[in-house]
C-alpha cells in the first residue's frame, strides 16, 4: 500500500495527509465510500492503522473497528470476516 511504498522510498512511515490523502481536522481519512474513518499512529519506524465504522457501516456491529500493523498483523474488534 502507499506506507509501504513511501517507506521504501524515503525509509519512513507517514501520516495519512503526508501519504496524498485528503484528512480532516483530527487527521483521519474517511473512505470513498464514507463506510469508515481511518486513523494512523505512525513512528519512522512503525505504523498501526485503525478504521472506525461510519455513516450506514456504523449500523454493522459485527465489523465496527479493525487495525493494521506494519508487521501485516491484523486485528478486528468483532470478526475475522471483516477483512
Amino acid at each position: 500500500g502507499l506506507q509501504e511504498r513511501f517507506f521504501l522510498q524515503t525509509q519512513r512511515y507517514a501520516s495519512l495527509s503526508a501519504l496524498g490523502l485528503s484528512t480532516a481536522a483530527d487527521n483521519s481519512y474517511l473512505t470513498e465510500n464514507g463506510y469508515y474513518r481511518i486513523t494512523a499512529a505512525v513512528s519512522a519506524s512503525a505504523f498501526l492503522l485503525t478504521a472506525m465504522a461510519a455513516g450506514s457501516q456504523s449500523s454493522d456491529l459485527d465489523c465496527l473497528m479493525f487495525s493494521l500493523a506494519q508487521d501485516g498483523s491484523r486485528d478486528s474488534s468483532s470478526h475475522d470476516r471483516c477483512w
